[in-house]
């Protein structure tokens, strides 16, 4: 299954716009953010 560049594209520039919806609607209502990064074994 392809995707479309103009997808890709539009898809790139909307996620950044996105996280920081989130980042500030956390911010505005007094949550905390956690990012987990999984180890794996190598």
């Amino acid at each position: 299954m392809e995707i479309p560049v103009t997808v890709g594209i539009v898809g790139t520039l909307i996620a950044p716009v996105w996280a920081a919806i989130g980042a500030v609607a956390a911010l505005a209502s007094n949550l905390t953010i956690v990012v987990e990064r999984e180890e794996r074994d190598k």
